[in-house]
């Protein structure tokens, strides 16, 4: 009749002493540090070990037993980045990535935060590929485009031909004087190769020849280096390696190109300290030194106020050690044998004739009292019986009268 107990019978009306097992308090729950498998009862001791320090990476707000804890280290745990720091396990949100932040540039990187120094450069020029100008290798159209055509109908001419308005040009090729360099054939003043009689040639032969300058930088050890001038306007610019990331320790105010930065990263820079970071090269106090091991459990049998890691408790178990005992606890390691309880067989009901307060469990030996019969009713009355004339006249006192 233990309603604690899962054979708890809720109609019973007396403990039989033998459906309900023998009762074992303890923590149930396999995952506690002191789960007691012999338990029958919850009693609500459960503990469980883990860190309990919140400023550690792996600190468990549920633990109640101090376990090892591991420092958070701080930083940048993105691999592709400037200052990744490998032994991070906390993030911190500040990563570098270098790359080319001009917007302007063909390589313009959105996610770089520094600029590496390796924006492709400017090369200004026509654009366009029907221009007699064009040039494959100009990225950045300077409004330079020489475009044959009619000025009429095309308004992106800059070189008006009559005969295409007119669309009375004949495109015949004229056989070119010997002594006509091969060069000449260009009747563009803006060419680098104009020759004024080229336009007795008629079009188009009279253009097919030009030239145009290119100017950029034709030293090829510069950075903006462009193969394909044929003019220097001298604006080389040569390269100046260091770090170019103000965030970095050796920032190098004067460098254009990126290289070598260096990074603070925090950790504890101690190799005596037992939360030692090797990859760590500035200190931020969170070394810790001469963990104690031992049991922090103040119920256990081998408690140990000065532990700071609780490792190897020995629960305290109470119970009957008595192995003929109906409650012989198995795994008791502190005897509570005055609560042993033994088999005494005989009747267990309170209400039977045969009770035996001292049975432990019933045996079913039980005589219940009969209940006792019904009262039984009361006689019928009956009318007083009459007297006889010789009777009543022997009453004395009595007056007889005769008719």
């Amino acid at each position: 009749m233990d309603s604690r107990v899962d054979a708890f019978n809720p109609s019973a009306t007396f403990d039989d002493g033998t459906s309900c097992p023998p009762v074992f308090t303890g923590c149930m729950q396999p995952d506690a540090s002191n789960y007691r498998a012999l338990a029958t009862v919850d009693d609500g001791s459960c503990l469980y070990q883990g860190c309990t320090d919140p400023s550690a990476f792996n600190h468990d707000p549920s633990a109640t037993l101090p376990g090892v804890c591991i420092a958070a280290v701080f930083g940048c745990m993105e691999s592709r980045a400037l200052n990744f720091f490998p032994a991070a396990n906390t993030a911190s949100g500040i990563c570098a990535y270098g790359g080319c932040t001009d917007s302007a540039r063909p390589n313009y990187d959105p996610t770089a935060t520094t600029n590496d120094g390796l924006c492709t450069p400017l090369f200004p020029g026509c654009t366009t590929p029907r221009a007699l100008n064009y040039d494959a290798e100009s990225n950045l159209d300077d409004g330079s485009c020489v475009i044959l055509g009619c000025a009429a109908t095309d308004p992106s001419t800059t070189i008006n031909i009559p005969c295409l308005c007119t669309k009375e040009c004949f495109f015949r090729r004229r056989r070119k004087l010997s002594h006509v360099s091969s060069a000449d054939l260009c009747a563009d003043p803006g060419a680098i190769n104009y020759w004024s009689g080229a336009m007795d040639y008629g079009f188009p032969m009279s253009f097919l020849e030009c030239a145009y300058a290119i100017s950029g930088c034709t030293d090829s050890s510069a950075s903006n280096y462009r193969a394909d001038a044929n003019t220097d306007d001298g604006g080389c610019t040569f390269p100046v390696y260091g770090c170019t990331d103000a965030m970095a320790t050796n920032f190098d105010s004067t460098a254009t190109a990126l290289e070598g930065c260096v990074y603070t990263s925090l950790g504890c820079t101690d190799s005596a300290s037992v939360s030692y970071v090797p990859d760590a090269n500035t200190g931020d106090g969170s070394c810790a030194y001469n963990s104690i091991y031992g049991c922090s459990d103040a119920t256990a049998l081998n408690f140990d106020s000065t532990a700071s890691v609780s490792v190897g408790c020995v629960a305290r178990r109470e119970g009957c050690t008595v192995s003929s005992a109906k409650n012989f606890a198995a795994d008791a390691n502190v005897a509570v044998n005055n609560e042993c309880i033994y088999v005494v067989t005989g009747c267990r009901a309170p209400g039977a004739g045969n009770f035996d307060s001292l049975a432990t469990e019933d045996d079913g030996s039980c005589t219940l009292f009969a209940s006792p019969p019904p009262p039984s009713p009361p006689p019928p009355s009956r009318p007083p019986p009459r007297m006889s004339a010789k009777l009543q006249e022997a009453i004395p006192g009595r007056r007889h009268f005769r008719l």
